[in-house]
């Protein structure tokens, strides 16, 4: 191999400019000076005009590969130069360059490739290499994946010169093909063998995959041939609404990655670190996430993996709520580009609820709205198991809140109506009854509605419904009846106590053989009359206690006022008159004076009701009247036409007519009285026997005469 040194302008204590002028312009001096000398002066090749350092051919002539790192990372490995001014190309020569085979870091070319030395005019053994020589020769290879053996990236090169330091000079952009990057290009120096790369990157310049969100980036990315990719700082992005994570840049020989953690919101998760790795292009990770107790209401335990693989991130594990009620679900965490990140958690209700039925409740947990820290909320639509009752329930959990609930139509034995059923743990105010929003421990029943009872034909009405502890409905309340029931209807009672009729023949005569009779005629009699009820409960206040699951309990307690209206009276009447009759046939023509007292009153009296379903309602109470009537009386005018059939007599005619009326007798004294007695489901009826009556002496002559007085 040939000699080559690199040279340098013997007047450096003027400086390096000046040394440069002298042995790049001077071209007359440099033919002087080869006058002076017997051997051959080397050949010199400049890598810049300015440049003091060059490449020194001793023996140009032999062409052969030289010792020298100044166009690092090439080597020259042949050259050829015009010593004899042949060419006309304007070119001193050529150097045959490549990069060596062992280098780790660049790709050797396929053949040597030829750099051209421009002459420098006035000195036939100076040339001068250009940056936009090296850059044309390089632009075709570094453009190629391929032109480098470590860097997966594509090279597009602004400016290109040697350094005098030694090595070439190259700056330009790195295209690296990671997704994380997106489409941001990278400005890169390389100095000779030394590649490096140093680019501060924002988060506009990066890309993860959603729904993760970029938040901050501190990230500086490096690149060397000798160290490989490399970076400085770290990452920042969060994954709404649960937690914040960090990427921080690592060194390594030979690709850029990224080590980091996601850190889930501690205010819900005790385990809340998950390890996070970006390598090769692809997020991975993996971690444990644990909700202790006391982090999340109405929650014991819950605890996931995470699993995060590229675009992908899913979680899979249980949770146990803290109410007896619900068993052991299933927790899963995933995340889509449509909804984000979610959270989800599967129970199921047991059959722990008396007359409720089990099922599965489903839903998230999430921020509250308050940002103060968390709530699970899950329902679900769940049956009844209570008699009766049609319609089906809601369940939910929300935020330690657990209620059942629903409303619908209810019959069962002697009731018809709406109710509201289900269960909660909410706490309940002593005073009011008010269920609060405050969990407690314990699952409670709870229920109200109104419904329609039947219980006799005459007690009916409506009443509130309630929810018993264990399960049965009970009717309890003031029963909204009609404002008077009526128990009996009224009883009306006559008794005749006198009556008297008289026929007095006064004169018989025969005419055309009809025998013809001239009478007198006297009659009359005293008739008593009594009427009871109708008996009716009014100013009712009851109380009803009804259980369909224990009927034989029922029982109706209250109070009201027992009405029995009743009235008595005496009828006395006189009649007389004077008649004619033949055989079969008679005809009377007359007077009737006939006089009535009576009473009338409504009898009062409290009773207490206590009716149940093996005894029924009895009541008892006695009613008595008295007072000081007078007669009323009133005279009228008869005739009356008779047919006597032996068998029956008929009356043929018969005409009355009002004549007068008085008032008589003041001072008489009439009263009664008489027991009520009523068991429901029997009948009512009052016995004659039981009627006390106090009758005043009547002087019917007496007062007809009086009458007779008044009128006449």
């Amino acid at each position: 191999m040939g000699d080559a040194t690199e040279s340098r302008t013997p007047q450096e204590s003027e400086g390096r400019s000046r040394t440069v002028a002298s042995s790049a312009r001077s071209a007359p001096d440099r033919g002087v000076h080869d006058t002076l000398h017997e051997t051959p002066r080397p050949v010199v090749v400049y890598t810049s005009p300015e440049a003091a350092a060059a490449l020194q051919f001793d023996e140009p002539d032999k062409g052969q590969a030289i010792d020298s790192d100044l166009l690092a990372p090439l080597v020259v490995r042949g050259y050829w130069f015009n010593l004899n001014g042949e060419s006309d190309s304007g070119n001193l020569g050529y150097l045959d360059v490549n990069i060596p085979g062992d280098n780790p870091d660049w790709k050797a070319f396929g053949e040597d490739l030829s750099l051209p030395v421009l002459s420098l005019p006035g000195d036939p053994r100076a040339g001068l290499l250009t940056g936009r020589h090296l850059q044309a020769l390089l632009d075709g290879f570094l453009e190629r994946k391929e032109a480098t053996q470590a860097l997966p990236v594509l090279v597009e090169l602004d400016e290109l010169e040697v350094d005098e330091e030694g090595g070439l000079n190259v700056e330009g952009i790195l295209l690296p093909e990671l997704p994380i990057l997106g489409d941001r290009g990278l400005a890169f120096t390389l100095r000779g063998n030394d590649f490096r790369l140093e680019q501060p990157i924002d988060t506009g310049d990066l890309r993860l995959p959603p729904p993760f969100e970029l938040t901050d980036s501190s990230l500086v990315l490096f690149a060397s041939t000798a160290d490989g990719w490399g970076g400085e700082g770290k990452i920042e992005f969060a994954l709404a609404p649960y937690g914040e994570g960090e990427l921080e840049a690592k060194a390594s020989s030979r690709e850029l990655s990224f080590g980091g953690h996601f850190d889930f919101d501690s205010r819900l998760f005790e385990t809340a670190r998950v390890a996070l790795a970006y390598e090769e292009g692809a997020l991975t990770g993996s971690g444990r996430l644990a909700v202790g107790e006391g982090k999340l209401r109405g929650v014991k335990a819950a605890s996931l993996e995470l699993t995060v693989d590229g675009e992908s991130v899913s979680g899979e594990g249980e949770i146990t709520p803290s109410l007896a009620a619900l068993e052991t679900g299933e927790l899963a965490f995933a995340v889509s580009r449509g909804e984000g990140a979610m959270l989800s958690a599967g129970v199921t209700l047991g059959d722990a609820i008396p007359r409720v039925e089990g099922g599965e409740l489903t839903g998230t947990i999430a921020p509250r709205e308050e940002d103060e820290g968390y709530a699970l909320a899950i329902a679900g639509e769940i049956n009844a198991d209570l008699p009766g009752f049609d319609a089906g329930l809601t369940a939910s959990l929300d935020d330690g809140l657990f209620d059942v609930e629903g409303r619908g139509a209810y019959s069962r034995g002697l009731i018809a109506g709406e109710l509201t059923f289900g269960a909660t743990n909410r706490e309940v105010d002593e005073e009011t009854g008010e269920r609060l929003e405050a969990p407690g421990e314990r699952i409670a029943l709870f229920g109200a509605g109104e419904a329609a009872i039947a219980l006799t034909p005459w007690l009916e009405g409506r009443a509130g419904l309630a929810v018993l502890p264990q399960g049965e409905v009970e009717l309890t309340g003031g029963i909204g009846i009609p404002d008077s029931v009526t128990l009996f209807e009224a009883d009306p009672w006559e008794r005749n106590l006198m009556r008297v009729r008289l026929d007095i023949p006064i004169v018989g005569f025969t005419v055309a053989r009809q025998r013809v009779g001239i009478f007198a005629t006297l009659g009359g009699g005293l008739d008593l009359r009594a009427s009871v009820g109708p008996g009716t409960l009014d100013e009712l206040d009851i109380e009803v206690t009804y259980n369909p699951d224990r009927e034989e309990e029922t029982r109706v307690v209250g109070e009201a006022l027992l009405a029995v209206p009743a009235s008595a009276g005496l009828r006395l009447f006189l009649r007389g008159g004077l008649g004619a009759g033949i055989p079969v046939v008679s005809a009377t023509l007359g007077l009737e004076a006939g006089g009535e007292l009576g009473l009338e009153a409504r009898a009062e009296t409290g009773v207490v009701l206590d009716w149940q379903p093996d005894q029924g309602l009895e009541l008892e109470a006695r009613v008595a009247l008295q007072g000081q009537p007078v007669f009323r009386f009133d005279l009228a005018g008869f005739a009356q036409v008779e047919a006597d059939l032996l068998v029956r007599t008929l009356d043929l005619y018969e005409e009355r007519w009002e004549l007068a009326a008085a008032e008589a007798g003041g001072g008489m004294r009439f009263g009664v009285g008489f027991p009520i007695h009523y068991v429901q489901g029997e009948p009512f009826a009052m016995d004659g026997e039981d009627i006390e009556f106090q009758v005043p002496r009547v002087q019917p002559v007496a007062l007809v005469r009086d009458l007779l007085d008044r009128v006449v």
